[in-house]
């Protein structure tokens, strides 16, 4: 009996308390695309995330978490936070929305104020149609720079200008 119990439960938490989701987005300056996968805890309102450049490579993870629930307890119109901390040093902290229990869009910024926004829960021919969207929307906008304009780069020094002293 006891045995029977344990497996019950094991059952409804990993039935009902998990669940992964496709998740898109672009930095709004930037000739770059990220998909990848949103694994949700349901049970904690929490979620672990991870992302891929189209054209870099470049990866990022990080973690989600509820800030608000509708009174009547609905998935729709939950509000969140997540942050992304990227491979090449950049942290992205952005807000969501649910427009469903599986589905919803966010915005955010990383630290240099670079904007960044994204879609989770799209079905697969959705993805595509994103990509494919938003690969001719961004396709003039420079390349992601490896690294955030300034960390990297020296700038020249500025030089001073001929003074005439009275």
């Amino acid at each position: 009996m006891s045995r029977l119990i344990v497996f019950c439960c094991l059952h409804v938490v990993f039935l009902c308390g998990c669940a992964s989701y496709s998740v898109v987005g672009c930095f709004d300056e930037y000739n770059e695309l990220f998909i990848g996968k949103v694994k949700a805890n349901m049970l904690a309102g929490t979620s672990k995330i991870t992302v891929q450049g189209i054209n870099t490579g470049l990866s990022a993870e990080g973690s989600s978490w509820i800030t608000y629930i509708p009174l009547l307890g609905t998935c729709q119109g939950q509000r969140g936070e997540a942050i992304l901390t990227f491979g090449d040093g950049r942290i992205v902290k952005v807000l969501f929305t649910a427009l469903s229990c599986t589905t919803g869009v966010g915005a955010g910024a990383d630290q240099y104020g670079n904007t960044f926004n994204f879609k989770f829960g799209l079905r697969k021919q959705q993805v595509e149609q994103y990509i494919e969207e938003t690969k001719k929307r961004i396709k003039d906008r420079p390349d992601l720079p490896a690294m955030p304009t300034g960390e990297t780069e020296k700038k020249p020094a500025r030089e001073k200008p001929n003074v005439i002293r009275i």
